[in-house]
């Protein structure tokens, strides 16, 4: 799984959503907490004109973690994700969920950019 891993991360990557330094399996994004600004970062990429972009990162307070993660989880919605998503797959990501959401991502972004 982790070559699968690596293989769908790279190519988030390739079409321009932002990979934190040393994040190489989705083992990785759930231990170093990386969802929420690669999650971010792929939405910025497939709405570039968003006047509200989504926020990079979780702050530090737990109701701004909450409004956070619910963001994301309707953005993803609105795009159609159709398993179910709230904020609490953001705030405290598992493997199998967060690997879903990748996919749903690499599904999302625009073909044109890969390299």
């Amino acid at each position: 799984m982790e070559e699968a891993d690596q293989i769908l991360l790279l190519t988030l990557g390739r079409l321009g959503c932002v990979i934190p330094e040393g994040i190489t399996s989705v083992a990785d994004v759930v231990e170093n907490d990386a969802l929420v600004p690669i999650c971010s970062s792929c939405l910025r990429v497939i709405q570039p004109g968003d006047a509200v972009p989504p926020p990079l990162c979780l702050p530090p307070e737990m109701s701004g973690r909450f409004r956070v993660g619910t963001e994301l989880a309707a953005r993803l919605q609105a795009f159609g994700y159709s398993r179910e998503l709230g904020f609490h797959q953001f705030l405290y990501p598992a493997e199998q969920d967060t690997r879903a959401i990748l996919k749903f991502l690499v599904d999302r972004m625009p073909k044109t950019l890969e390299v």
